[in-house]
This record gives structure tokens, C-alpha cells and sequence, in this order.
């Protein structure tokens, strides 16, 4: 990881993101369902637009979550293995938290780049 810092919000707030700080309680939990890192310099914050994604070893995305125009979503990349639980846990984070749930696949993820 980077020299960056994930910083605690208010815990009162429902708010995930502001001013770039994200929700540690969402970070932990989606970051022990899939073992994967945090590149923390693709985090980004533009004119309310938020993005945080989580990779495996192999640098290949597992999990992103993005704000954007106040819409908060959860894309979970399926072209990697998963035991049903975890695919379950996901699904429940992103209820849990009143994120949108997507999915992708590693070609639409190069399309992206």
C-alpha cells in the first residue's frame, strides 16, 4: 500500500464517502470476503465522483464500489471464483450499505481501461 491513508467519517453519518475518506466498516468487510488489496491510488474524487477497487495477486480486479451523481454501486467482477458464501457476503454487503450491485467481466473491464 501506498503512503495514503483510509481515515474513519463520522460513524453517524450513512454517508461512504466524503471528501474522499471512505467508510472503514465497508473497506473491512469487502476486503476480508475477498483477501484482495486496495490500490489506493486509483481512488478517485472529481466533482462527486468516487471510485475504490479492490485486485487480486494477479492485478486483476475482484470488487469495486463508485459513487457518481449521488448513485452508489457495488460491481462485482464474476470471472473470478468464488465460494457461494462469499458471493452471498457480497450480495449483503452491498444491501447492507444501500450500494446497487453489478456485475463485470474481465472484457469489459479491459474496454474500460
Amino acid at each position: 500500500m501506498s503512503n495514503e491513508k483510509v481515515v474513519s467519517i463520522d460513524q453517524n453519518s450513512e454517508k461512504l464517502a466524503d471528501k474522499g475518506l471512505w467508510n472503514p466498516d465497508l473497506i473491512a468487510e469487502i476486503t476480508c470476503v475477498t483477501g484482495a488489496r486496495i490500490i489506493t491510488n486509483l481512488s478517485a474524487q472529481s466533482q462527486g465522483f468516487y471510485l475504490l477497487r479492490w485486485v487480486n495477486n494477479s492485478g486483476r480486479t475482484e470488487v469495486i464500489i463508485e459513487i457518481q451523481d449521488r448513485v452508489s454501486s457495488m460491481i462485482v467482477n464474476i470471472d473470478r471464483f468464488r465460494t457461494q458464501k462469499d458471493e452471498l457476503a457480497l450480495d449483503g454487503i452491498a444491501a447492507k450499505y444501500g450500494l446497487q450491485y453489478g456485475e463485470c467481466n474481465d472484457e469489459e473491464r479491459k474496454n474500460e481501461r
